[in-house]
């Protein structure tokens, strides 16, 4: 286990990926609220919004856009969004670490399995673009990740989450620093 934060556990893969520099991370567990309050907590289809909720999240927020979107969310699927997401957040050891940006494409949107549970889901998965190059800020080195989070009401109080995601580290310490902020979600 990398860490436990309140009812939250995550674990990082001890056998590894094929790729030395790729870590491999799940987590489960129960937080507090509702799917609806958790996916409106996450969704943001304007840049304005995008820098509010990053501002919520992470108090070590820089900046960030939303750049591209495909689907915005209509009323009947409230938390349907897919577009491409800029933002940079300071790293978590402070100067020792050049800061980090990432340039992802983000999907959200409800699924139902068949037994009719309903499920919200949350993935995103870092992209390169021509238009938006990595390493062009002074002092922000670009993240690789992909993560995919999963929300299903446990009960009226709880929400049991599940995520997996990885992180490319381009150094042997960028490996430390990723299991340290892996824990921080």
């Amino acid at each position: 286990m990398v860490r436990r934060r309140d009812e939250m556990d995550i674990y990082k893969n001890i056998e590894g990926s094929t790729n030395p520099r790729v870590t491999l991370y799940v987590g489960k567990g129960l937080m507090r609220g509702t799917v609806e309050e958790m996916m409106d907590g996450l969704y943001c289809d304007t840049t304005e919004d995008l820098r509010k909720v990053k501002t919520l999240l992470s108090y070590k927020f820089i900046d960030g856009a939303v750049f591209q979107v495909s689907q915005r969310r209509p009323r009947d699927a409230p938390y349907r969004f897919a577009g491409i997401k800029w933002f940079a957040a300071k790293a978590p050891l402070g100067p020792l670490i050049a800061d980090r940006d990432m340039l992802n494409y983000e999907v959200m949107g409800q699924v139902m399995d068949e037994h009719g549970n309903e499920f919200a889901f949350h993935s995103y998965q870092s992209i390169e673009r021509p238009e938006w190059p990595a390493d062009n800020m002074k002092g922000i080195k670009r993240a690789h990740t992909s993560s995919c989070y999963l929300y299903r009401q446990h009960s009226p109080e709880y929400v049991e989450c599940f995520f997996q995601g990885d992180f490319f580290a381009r150094r042997k310490v960028m490996q430390q620093v990723s299991d340290y902020a892996m824990a921080l979600l």
